[in-house]
């Protein structure tokens, strides 16, 4: 008769569920293994205690083999993994950070927006109980769990390009849409040339501040830029199309208005106001 085998778990601390990331080590355990007597299985009585790692991608069902570094056809039976046993517990720890096959692929590799692979353990022993019986036990297969790469479930991250800091040209602070496919709120400082810039990114909107000195405001398609308190130009004002005030704004400088002016505040200009290319007024 086989030893009984219970299901493995699979645990990371402050993780619930079974989505895992790379950067933190996922904890193996197996419970009490018993004879067919009801006996619990001792350490000395065993010969071997492990278990395989198998991967799933559709119906293809894969299992590692840690001495070829490959993932192996469905039916084939490498070496186990060891397990140590502390605490009433048979256990180890998967490490998926920098693990690699043969190939250099990483180890454990699911894609958020499918969800796979998924990968699962089972536990496998042989002991010999009190009679001099020999007896062999699988376990069932443990959940299904997904390892992401670092950083793949974060809604908000720092970057930077390249990523070490002594070479980086790039740093950027964002946060993703709810089902992470792109980065919707973005603030960067870039090197440009041999210079710098500071950009401010939402909703297809854009503030930039050159090297230069200069800041360009770009709204979205269809959208606007809206003051909601009083406008100070001590410059020169162009604009290409139309122009509305509806409160005060005070201009230093000269206007020049390719469409129509259209003022409902009161507007205070020093200098020249051209309208369609006709001076409306001069100091």
């Amino acid at each position: 008769m086989a030893l009984s085998v219970p299901i493995p778990e699979l645990k990371v601390e402050g993780i619930t569920g079974y989505s895992f990331l790379a950067e933190k080590p996922i904890g193996l355990q197996c419970e009490a293994v018993t004879f067919p007597d009801g006996s619990v299985l001792e350490p000395a009585q065993a010969q071997q205690f492990g278990y395989r790692l198998f991967r799933r991608t559709g119906s293809t069902l894969e299992v590692w083999d840690s001495k070829q570094k490959e993932w192996m056809p469905q039916g084939s039976e490498p070496e186990p993994e060891p397990l140590a046993y502390q605490e009433g517990l048979w256990q180890n720890l998967l490490v998926a950070m920098g693990q690699q096959d043969s190939s250099g692929q990483d180890q454990f590799a699911t894609d958020r927006l499918s969800g796979a692979p998924s990968y699962h353990v089972r536990c496998l022993f042989t002991a010999t109980d009190a009679a001099g019986i020999t007896h062999e036990g699988i376990s069932p297969p443990s959940a299904d769990f997904t390892v992401y790469a670092a950083g793949e479930l974060d809604r908000a991250g720092l970057a930077m390009e390249p990523p070490e800091k002594t070479e980086a040209e790039e740093i950027r602070l964002y946060l993703k849409d709810a089902a992470l496919t792109a980065e919707q709120g973005v603030i960067a400082i870039r090197q440009q040339g041999s210079g710098f810039e500071i950009d401010l990114a939402v909703g297809g909107a854009r503030l930039t501040l050159g090297s230069s000195g200069d800041i360009v405001l770009s709204p979205a398609a269809g959208g606007r830029v809206e003051l909601a308190g009083d406008l100070l130009i001590d410059g020169d004002l162009q604009v290409q199309q139309q122009l509305t005030v509806a409160g005060a704004a005070q201009l230093q400088g000269g206007v020049s208005i390719g469409g129509a002016l259209d003022v409902t505040g009161n507007v205070s200009i020093l200098g020249t106001l051209r309208v369609n290319g006709v001076v409306m007024s001069v100091p």
